[in-house]
């Protein structure tokens, strides 16, 4: 979008010289932190659950977020349709909001060992 205006002439703050460098910068930084997301579910999983339950846990967490992005992928195009794109980032967040509180009054916290 805006690699027309500056075509690498202007340096910004962080010392790129152009947008494309920018969007490589911030695309590497985003790709380091999503390769760490999984494995620290599975630490977090494996201290909080039982041995025994573990495997169905994992199974139901993970079935979980693949659904999430089914769905969302689903009603996105219905929602941007009906009523404009913004709604479809207002909807997902609101249902976030939602489901974090449900699930905030439902979970008691106990430490693990």
């Amino acid at each position: 979008m805006l690699e027309h205006c500056f075509k690498g002439e202007h340096r910004s703050t962080f010392g790129w010289s152009s947008i494309d460098d920018w969007k490589d910068g911030v695309w590497k930084r985003d790709k380091a932190f999503e390769g760490v997301a999984m494995p620290a579910m599975n630490n977090i999983l494996s201290k909080w659950l039982p041995v025994a339950g573990g495997s169905r846990s994992l199974a139901l967490v993970y079935s979980g977020m693949y659904l999430g992005s089914v769905t969302g992928l689903a009603f996105s195009p219905l929602l941007r349709n009906k009523f404009g794109w913004p709604s479809v980032f207002f909807s997902s967040g609101s249902l976030g909001t939602v489901w974090f509180a449900v699930w905030l009054n439902k979970v008691t916290i106990i430490q693990p060992c």
